[in-house]
Parts: structure tokens; sequence; C-alpha cells
């Protein structure tokens, strides 16, 4: 099984290699976005003397093959044309590493005098108001469930729903249903078995784990988890629930998988050996059992917001925003709770900008525009909707076509002319397709502890402190880069496990130090992400890659997680010429002009109306 973070949706955050292979996770909104991780290693050992399994058809790719699919989906897209003619550099500029901490405008927001205005929230902080308009907090919370944290405990929410059906279902047909405390205990000392196995210097163990579930109650997600691999994928394949067997016979090559799981356990039995499967085996089910969720979210009843209070209604069974939020409370900060705000804002005005305009689309037309988008890859590795929550950071896909309405809505009211396309072709498009690269530093002063997954105590105000005190060292003292980089760069790097020793990627960043990397990795490996440019309507990524000089030092940024210092050694010339058709070349050249500008056009929007209570990080997270 895998597992992915709930919280952490563009921190490259800790997850587990060794322990993705024990526990699935709940996927769907939050899953997908899983951040980019080592595969899980296969064990060592006897496999069982049968064919080797099938792979499984159109599952939800793995934490492990993130990297793979951004690497294939720049491919598809931006990496489509052919590159003609030699790599060139462009000149650097010479200059003394020199530059100042910016100077950040703090001016403190007169309260608006309206009536019956709440008073500030210890967690929520401000009140939201727009244009006058009070943002009720119960509005506010909602978001902050349907963002990253929260879409994570709404999809295993849905897990238990799907457990405790099939529980029912097997209770009636008078068969065994519970997992005894005594199964669950084995299947806890299994992971921590298998981490000490593959760490053993012991930089991963069971703390982590739980750290890397980002809930309330991790053990119960565990059980969870495991209730659902017992119920709905048994290790005799003849108990397969008629949804597992509906399931996988959707999928190609679905006899041969339940030829596969038969063949091997009656080798197994017939052996004598153990019905335990080893990691191998293991990931094969958690592509399964992926498979089989996925089927269960495809045929359910699914209501999003049917009534006050509630998220959403799975066969019947309501979702409440109070039972999510009493789970994430806990590590919700002003970070997560900006975010929330940040789209209520965003999308607020962009919807009464497009409908002052007449250019807002209706549902039908809002839907039809969707499908046009998404149908080409339905059904692949490459859908829309994949892409949206794991390379585009999206929360979750609800949440992406709420975005692509308003992406349709800029399209209509400010169609580009070709002279417009063509400036912005030369500002970034071509570079992205161009496939530039950069070599740079990006020096991190981080507010997030990456093994803890969480918030630092005081983190904003402790990160902005040391990046003021890395330019107090590099500018007055004049102390080398590297030392620098060295000493006080957070960015963290995963233990390798056990079994992939000996395999790391020798070109892997080391402390922030990036080599020959295109925009849209850089992207990745910074925290940020399609979604973020969104929300906040400015990137370091792009900074570096269409803005910063050569060979300069740029100003300190604040970023997803903390303070970034990019100095930029290195830099490609987009190629003079671009084997890509013309057709092509013009969709994708329109699809990157209105992402960038539908960012911009938010900013604008905000600047031009009266928003009161989008505070900045840079206070301590508040404690419940």
């Amino acid at each position: 099984m895998r597992f992915a973070p709930s919280r952490v949706s563009s921190r490259s955050a800790w997850i587990l290699a060794a322990a993705s292979a024990l526990v699935l996770a709940s996927c769907g909104g939050s899953d997908e976005k899983a951040p980019s991780v080592a595969a899980a290693p296969v064990e060592k050992g006897p496999e069982p003397k049968t064919d080797a399994a099938p792979t499984p058809t159109a599952v939800t790719p793995t934490a492990g093959d993130e990297s793979q699919l951004s690497t294939s989906m720049s491919d598809l897209v931006f990496g489509a044309a052919q590159i003609e003619g030699p790599i060139e550099y462009e000149e650097g500029v010479d200059r003394p590493l020199v530059t100042t901490f910016p100077t950040e405008t703090k001016l403190e927001q007169a309260r608006p005098k309206i009536e019956n205005l709440p008073s500030d929230d210890e967690l929520l902080g401000r009140p939201l108001v727009i244009n006058g308009k009070i943002v009720p907090f119960e509005e506010i919370k909602r978001q902050v469930c349907l963002g990253p944290d929260g879409v994570g405990e709404i999809e295993a929410f849905k897990l238990m729903i799907f457990v405790a059906e099939e529980k029912k279902r097997r209770t009636d047909a008078g068969a065994q249903a519970e997992l005894s405390a005594e199964e669950f205990d084995e299947y806890m000392k299994d992971i921590e078995a298998e981490l000490k196995a593959e760490y053993p210097e012991g930089q991963v163990g069971m703390d982590e784990l739980m750290n890397s579930l980002a809930t309330k109650d991790p053990k119960a997600k565990l059980k969870a988890n495991r209730e659902f691999e017992k119920l709905f994928l048994p290790d005799d394949p003849a108990q397969f629930p008629p949804l597992t067997m509906d399931a996988i016979l959707l999928q190609e090559g679905g006899e041969g998988v339940l030829e596969y799981f038969k063949t091997s356990f009656e080798e197994k039995l017939k052996n004598g050996k153990s019905t335990k499967k080893n990691m191998g085996e293991r990931q094969f089910d958690s592509a399964i059992l992926q498979q089989v969720l996925q089927h269960l979210l495809s045929t359910a009843s699914i209501q999003n917001a049917p009534a006050a209070g509630v998220l959403c209604r799975v066969n019947g069974v309501d979702i409440l925003i109070d039972d999510v939020w009493n789970e994430i409370k806990p590590s919700v900060t002003t970070m997560e709770v900006r975010d929330a705000k940040q789209w209520i804002v965003n999308s607020t005005l962009m919807r009464e900008a497009f409908e002052k305009a007449g250019v807002w689309p209706s549902d039908e037309e809002a839907e039809a525009a969707y499908h046009l988008h998404s149908d080409p890859y339905a059904g692949s590795i490459f859908s829309q909707e994949r892409i949206a929550v794991v390379i585009k950071r999206f929360p979750s896909v609800e949440r992406y076509k709420e975005y692509r309405r308003m992406y349709e809505g800029l399209l209509k009211l400010k169609p580009p002319s070709p002279e417009e396309l063509q400036k912005h072709a030369e500002f970034r498009t071509n570079k992205v397709i161009g496939q530039v690269t950069v070599d740079v530093d990006v020096l991190l002063c981080s507010a997030f502890d990456f093994k803890a997954n969480s918030w630092k105590e005081n983190g904003w105000v402790d990160a902005e402190k040391r990046m003021k005190d890395v330019l107090s060292l590099l500018v007055e003292e004049q102390q080398p880069w590297d030392v620098l980089v060295e000493k006080y760069s957070d960015f963290y790097e995963q233990p390798t496990p056990l079994s992939q020793r000996g395999q790391e990627d020798p070109n892997q960043p080391k402390k922030g130090r990036f080599r020959n990397f295109q925009r849209n990795n850089l992207l990745t490996q910074l925290g940020e992400s399609e979604y973020w440019l969104f929300l906040n309507g400015t990137s370091i990524t792009d900074f570096i890659f269409f803005e910063q000089e050569v060979q300069t030092l740029g100003q300190p940024m604040r970023g997803p997680v903390g303070w970034y210092l990019p100095r930029l050694m290195r830099r490609t010339k987009p190629p003079q010429r671009l084997n890509m058709d013309e057709g092509t070349m013009r969709d994708v050249l329109l699809d990157d002009y209105i992402t960038w500008h539908l960012a911009q056009f938010a900013q604008e929007l905000i600047q031009k109306n009266e928003v009161y209570g989008l505070e900045l990080p840079g206070t301590a997270p508040k404690k419940q």
C-alpha cells in the first residue's frame, strides 16, 4: 500500500518509501497530489512460483510515479517540440553578490465599520470582508476543509463509508467482517519491522510514519486502510466481494489479474508457505486496491454540499464540515487559513467581474467547455483530472473545474490578439517549450519542518530572521556563498532506504543546488504549482526563468514554505527554431497565456477592490 499526507500538497513533504508499500492512502482529491518521492522498494526474497503479475491498467499514479508523470507530461505538452540547433547560453552580468531584504508594505488595515462584523478569531484570524460583504467564518472553515488539508480527510471518510457498507454486506451474509485487535497489532508490527529493515540507522521510524499521516488519530486512519484491504482484497480470491470483481474485470487484462491472484494463492497453499505477502506483491495489491476504490467512487451516489454544514453526501451518509474540521484543526495555521481566504477572494472577485461583463459561463457552457478540455485524455494516465491534482496541485478535481470556469471567463473577456500571443511567447512560452534549463542555487530558510510534517513554532518569524542573517554574513562580512548554503539552506534530503542504496541519482540536488533544470521540474522542487500561482500571483521559479539576470543574486522571496534566495549561474537560450506543428503550438501558447494572465488578473482585482482580512504569514502558528 502507499500513503500520502493529507495536508502538505506542494512542499515536497515527508513520505516514507518503505511504509508506502504498506498503507493505502485515501485516494481521489488529495491523494493524487502526493509530492515527489522515490518509488517504494521491492522486497528481496523468494517470489511465488507463478507467472509475473499482470500490470494493472488505468491506475492512479503512486507516489513514486509522480516524478515520471511530471516529466512525461512535460514531454507530452511542453516538450513536444523537437529542438533544432546547438545549445547556446545567455551572457551573464559582472556584478558582486549583493542584495537587500525586500521592504514589504505591512500597512495595518483599518477595521471596516460594518454592522455585525465579528471579532478576530483565534485560529481563523481577521474576518474576511470583500467590498463591504462579510464572508462568514463558517465559509472559511468550509474552504479550509475543501483545501489541501481537508480533502484527504474527506476521502478518508468516504473510504470508511465503503468499509461500513462492505462490513454490513458480509455480516448480513453471515461472514466474518471485523478486523481483530490482534490482526491490527500484527499489521503495525509488520510496518515497524519493515521500517527498521529499510532504515537500519533509524532515520525513519513509527513517529515519522504517524507524522506523515497528518491527522488527529493516525492509528484510526491506518486501521481503516487495513480494514479496506482485508475486506476488498482478502488473501483468498474466492472471497473477493462483487465490487472488487467488477473493478478488476472492467480493466483491460482483468481476467489475467484474477487468474494471477488465484494461482498465486493456490501455489502458496500447495507448498505450505505463508500467505503473508512480500513487498512486491503488496505493491501490486496497492494498484489493484486503487482501482477498486476508484470504482467505488465512480459508482457511488455523491452529492456535494447538499445541505448547510454538509461537505458531501455519499450513498446517503453525510460528511460534515465539523467532522472534517475536528480532524484537521490541530494542524491548521495561518498558512492554510490564508490559502482558503485567497481562494474565496480570487473566485468571488472574478465571478463578479465576469458577470458584470456578461462573460461568466453558464452551468451548461462551463460543463461543455470542461468536457472539450478533458475528454480527449479521459481514462489515460494523462487525464486532465490526474494532471490537475498531481502536477498542477489543485486540492481536488471539483476545485479545478471551478478554476476552469474562471479560465473560460477570462478567455471570453480578454481574447488575446496575435501580437499579444507573440509577445507572450517571447517572454515565457518559447522558453518552456524550448526546454530552457538553468543552473541555480536556491537558499531556503524554511518555516516548515519536513520531517515532522508541520509548521515550525514561530516558523515564519524565525525564517525571516535567518534570511536576514544570511544577507548580513554574505554582504557585510563577505562570507563565501557555498559556506552559507551548506549552513543555512533547509531543503530536505530524504534518507535512502536500504534496498535502493547504490541506485541514487548522482545529479539529485543537494541543499538547493539545482543543475540543468527545466522550468516545470524546478517549479515542483520549490513547492510551487499552477494552483500556487493562481492563489498568489507570483512564482520564484518564473522569476528565475524569465526575469533574473544570469550570474546575479535575487532578492529574498516569500514562497510556499519559507524565504527563498536564488543565485542564477547559467541559463540556456531558447532555440531559434521549434519543430512543432502550428496548431499544437497555438494551443500550448494560448493555454500558457490564459493561465498566466488569470493569476495576474486576480491580483489586479484585489488591488481595485476593498478586501480586508488577508493576513500574510509571519506570525506564530496559533495552537488550539
